[in-house]
């Protein structure tokens, strides 16, 4: 027998952690940017004069973060079309609320929220990522979010969701992007 050179089967395996993602033009950069803070700036800004800067829950949720990234970067993702964004951050509310008023340990609130929400999701064909960051504040958004119960699943979930899909629908095709995609 002879000895043979192992060969190196851990390299094709970490190509994943390479990056994958096309390069993005300095001009998309700066739509991806300014999209974003629009969007976000006047979520905030529409959602403070509607319902006053004292409003008992937050006036911007941080999963509307992470919709403006796919909404502004990629808003031909099925993940962000406006069924998907409605939907899926309305599920997640609902049932996020849901489980921090009916189950008393917040880890398996939390686990059971995102788990239920997924699938719930993913039969409503609406899956939305930032639906499973709304479900983990509707649990872990400290003690007015729990104070607000499903009055959080109006104020601030679907009033900010609704605004900020508008604000994208206008700047995405203001600025040359088709959204909602329709493919």
């Amino acid at each position: 027998m002879g000895t043979t050179t192992p060969t190196v089967r851990a390299r094709p395996r970490l190509r994943g952690f390479l990056p994958l993602q096309p390069a993005v033009s300095v001009k998309e950069m700066i739509r991806i940017g300014i999209g974003s803070f629009l969007g976000i700036g006047l979520t905030g800004a529409l959602t403070t004069w509607w319902f006053g800067a004292s409003w008992a829950t937050p006036i911007v949720i941080a999963p509307m973060g992470a919709a403006s990234v796919l909404l502004f970067a990629l808003p031909d993702s099925p993940r962000i079309q406006p069924f998907a964004m409605v939907a899926g951050c309305f599920l997640a509310a609902l049932i996020g609320v849901t489980c921090a008023r009916y189950v008393a340990n917040p880890l398996l609130a939390v686990s059971l929220a995102i788990g239920l929400t997924l699938v719930a999701q993913a039969l409503c064909r609406c899956t939305h990522p930032p639906g499973g960051a709304v479900a983990v504040v509707a649990v872990l958004g400290g003690p007015k979010v729990l104070a607000a119960g499903y009055g959080f699943v109006f104020m601030p979930v679907m009033v900010n969701t609704i605004i900020l899909l508008i604000i994208g629908f206008c700047y995405n095709n203001l600025t040359g992007r088709t959204y909602p995609h329709i493919p």
